[in-house]
């Protein structure tokens, strides 16, 4: 643990200049980024407020170069080891027990926190309502773009707003550290793509979230190994062919009735991984999704499934250029 400044007098997690932040950083295979994520967090150009203290918990989920992350040359972080892959969610499982902070940061070990992310963060405190246990902070991609629908709103983050998939994007998650704690995020043992939808519909099932668009994160979507890169992988495919096993099955009857054209499109995606996983089923699930609410997805996922992979990233791609499809969230 590395405490910033010399300041006695307690911390309490009403006062931004006055707090205990942990940060935990999932790893797999990343010795190549690990330094420059931890780099970000500890060494911002933007300095740290003296009465904060920061915590860093590195997670090695079973890496084959984990002896490069766990001789981490850094006195302010803790690394903690899984003796196999065991997926993200189990990583941050590892890593939010471990921590003790009052807020709990969430990073990826191939992106950053930007220059300015302390100064920045301070302004999220304030903002941040004492009742509220959850915060997206935004995030910027490598070519300088904000990775979220709507960049400019600050404000809650409702249950019907997520499942309707309003203000979606790629944020940065922070939480009141004990809250987290005791919940957790949803393992389903995944090891290629988490399915951090899960974790977060069942958060927001207990209380609205909050939105910043303070830019906390830099996210790098383009680097090889990143769970965007890639995404039509076999064996991520299979991933997210149990993601929508569980999401459909626990939350299915809630996005048909209040979000029907999303509940459309999750059938529709998951016959697009059921086909990319060579799995059954897909054509079924392509008769109970398609629909006159969402053609484009109808027609699309009905190419996937008789073109195939090649043309399933080839088709995502440029509808992403066209604007489409949203490239995030």
């Amino acid at each position: 643990m590395r405490q910033v400044g010399d300041c006695s007098s307690a911390m309490t997690t009403s006062d931004p200049e006055r707090i205990k932040v942990s940060f935990v950083i999932p790893a797999y295979n990343a010795a190549d980024t690990i330094g420059t994520a931890i780099q970000s967090v500890l060494l911002p150009k933007k300095e740290i407020p003296c009465g904060w203290q920061l915590e860093v918990i590195v997670v090695d989920d079973g890496s084959v170069d984990s002896g490069a992350i766990t001789h981490c040359r850094w006195d302010a972080v803790r690394v903690l080891r899984h003796l196999e892959n065991r997926g993200k969610c189990a990583a941050i499982n590892t890593g939010i027990g471990a921590s003790t902070g009052d807020v709990v940061i969430i990073l990826d070990a191939d992106d950053e926190m930007v220059d300015e992310w302390p100064a920045e963060f301070v302004h999220v405190l304030r903002e941040w309502p004492p009742e509220v246990q959850v915060c997206y902070g935004l995030c910027r991609n490598d070519r300088g773009d904000l990775t979220a629908t709507y960049p400019g709103y600050s404000g809650l983050l409702t249950a019907d707003d997520f499942i309707n998939e309003r203000y979606a994007g790629e944020y940065l998650p922070c939480f009141r550290g004990e809250y987290i704690r005791q919940r957790g995020y949803v393992d389903l043992g995944l090891l290629k793509r988490p399915c951090l939808v899960v974790s977060y519909l069942t958060l927001v099932g207990e209380g609205s979230f909050w939105i910043s668009s303070k830019v906390l994160r830099k996210y790098h979507d383009r680097r090889p190994g990143s769970i965007t890169s890639n995404f039509a992988d076999m064996r991520k495919a299979e991933d997210m062919v149990r993601c929508y096993e569980v999401l459909l099955a626990g939350f299915g009857d809630l996005y048909e009735s209040r979000a029907p054209m999303v509940y459309q499109q999750k059938l529709l995606r998951q016959a697009v991984y059921l086909s990319l996983a060579r799995r059954r089923g897909a054509w079924r699930s392509w008769l109970r999704g398609a629909d006159l609410l969402c053609p484009l997805d109808t027609v699309g996922a009905l190419l996937v499934l008789m073109l195939g992979r090649r043309f399933c990233l080839l088709a995502v791609q440029a509808a992403k250029r066209m604007g489409l499809i949203r490239p995030y969230g």
